[in-house]
């Protein structure tokens, strides 16, 4: 019969070629996916939306806070243009008021 320790050696050996055979199989393990960038929405002039109105004339207005500027964005075409530039277009959030009048609120810096 054959002693304890060589009963354990063969087990630390075999443990050991096992741990080595599946060590090395997953270093020859098939290379991950390639990835495509796609682009799905072309990059826009805002730098920070806050606010949204739709004005009821096919046009969504943003207000841009950091870009200081309020928005118009056509929404058949999507053609952007500039309503109020900086800056007193910093607007932290849009509004139209019964008449179509354009209302936002603001950052301005403290004098």
């Amino acid at each position: 019969m054959p002693h304890p320790e060589d009963l354990m050696r063969r087990w630390l050996y075999s443990s050991l070629i096992a741990s080595v055979l599946l060590g090395s199989s997953q270093a020859v393990a098939a290379p991950p996916p390639t990835y495509r960038q796609e682009v799905v929405v072309a990059g826009s002039p805002f730098q920070g939306v806050h606010g949204l109105v739709v004005d009821g004339k096919g046009h969504l207005l943003a207000s841009n806070l950091l870009g200081q500027t309020v928005h118009s964005v056509d929404l058949s075409t999507g053609a952007v243009s500039t309503l109020v530039g900086p800056p007193k277009g910093g607007a932290d959030d849009v509004t139209l008021g019964p008449d179509g009048s354009i209302y936002w609120t603001g950052f301005s810096p403290a004098s």
